[in-house]
């Protein structure tokens, strides 16, 4: 176990959600660039939410003597009521986002496919991505928080093979190892079970890889010679893969997906926990829920302005601006910091009522 604050992990979800706020915002405003364009690029950037999931897995694995001592009510309720407020209160901002379009426009915005009690009540339930349920038309009201409906039930297996792992003696990293391969085959050649999806296949792949990111990293790269070559490889690596993206010789990236999930992904994540080691401070320390808070509000403030477009049509006449783009993200960010202030108080009142209800032990 890793006893110090990861700083670094911190700024890579940070990154990590800046760079799917500029996705979504072209694939929102259908803004093209004539140079990277983080949507129909030639890296595929949607899939920079494997991110998220590997750098959950590291810091869930780095945390397992916790997992150990709860039970699975305990565990799982603390995850679930770390995520509903700030989802719910951003469907109920869509809501009327979609009521105002309709009644001014005489049409949806967030779900052209329309509104079914089925839907909401898997939108309201997070159930809405990960197979739980089959609903052919319609992603979610808050679409990108999918990754918190796969994330769910990461931590589910999770905390099952923890356990069993333990009542059979046996290492759990091996059984994480085999889910990650598994989920990962099943990602690629469309193979389809009970309770999955291939929004469920990437999550199970991503999350249970940076578990074994978490294992190789603290019983073999916490050694300082060897972390330093491998952080050297590591950045020679990384301008090697920015000059060939560069000079769009996108005949290398036959692969973007396995490509960014085993070889870049790991690269970010062993070089950020040398740096952590080595330079990181405190001083650098940054608010851990800044990322989630991004995750779940862009998508709304997206909807906020392309409202704001159709009320007034020359509101802005180009999206196909980085400009724009910066800006906008530059908003995001700053709501998003002060949705976090939001979420402490919101938290802090769901938490004295459950313990209250004595739903969760101490």
């Amino acid at each position: 176990m890793i006893k110090k604050r990861l700083i670094s992990l911190d700024y890579i979800k940070l990154f990590s959600a800046a760079i799917i706020v500029f996705h979504h915002y072209q694939q929102e405003t259908g803004a093209v660039f004539n140079g990277i364009n983080f949507y129909g690029g030639v890296f595929l950037f949607g899939y920079i939410v494997e991110l998220f999931f590997i750098v959950s897995g590291f810091l869930t694995a780095n945390n397992v003597e916790k997992t150990e001592k709860q039970d699975f009510k305990n565990f799982i309720i603390r995850k679930i009521i770390r995520f509903i407020p700030m989802y719910w209160l951003s469907l109920v901002v869509i809501a009327i986002l979609d009521i105002v379009n309709i009644i001014v426009f005489g049409e949806m915005l967030n779900s052209p496919d329309g509104i079914g009690i089925w839907k909401t009540v898997n939108n309201l339930f997070l159930s809405f991505r990960g197979g739980l349920v089959y609903y052919e038309k319609s992603l979610g009201y808050n679409n990108p928080v999918w990754y918190i409906c796969v994330l769910i039930l990461c931590y589910s297996i999770f905390y099952f093979f923890v356990w069993l792992s333990k009542k059979k003696n046996q290492n759990y990293t091996y059984f994480f190892f085999f889910i990650s391969v598994f989920a990962y085959w099943c990602y690629k050649h469309d193979f389809v079970v009970p309770l999955t999806d291939s929004y469920a296949y990437r999550g199970y792949c991503s999350f249970f890889l940076g578990t074994v990111l978490h294992c190789i990293y603290t019983n073999v790269l916490k050694n300082q010679k060897l972390s330093k070559h491998i952080f050297v490889f590591s950045i020679i690596a990384l301008i090697g893969i920015g000059i060939i993206a560069k000079f769009k010789y996108s005949f290398f990236f036959d692969d973007s997906y396995s490509i960014m999930l085993f070889v870049i992904y790991p690269i970010i994540i062993f070089s950020g926990l040398y740096l952590d080691t080595n330079i990181v401070t405190k001083e650098l320390k940054i608010n851990s829920s800044l990322s989630f808070e991004v995750l779940i509000w862009h998508e709304v403030l997206l909807l906020v302005l392309l409202t704001l477009d159709k009320f007034i049509p020359s509101f802005l006449s180009n999206y196909n601006s980085y400009l724009l783009m910066f800006v906008f993200t530059v908003i995001v960010f700053l709501f998003s910091w002060f949705m976090c202030k939001v979420e402490n108080i919101i938290n802090n009142i769901v938490h004295k009522k459950i313990k209250k209800l004595e739903i969760i032990e101490d």
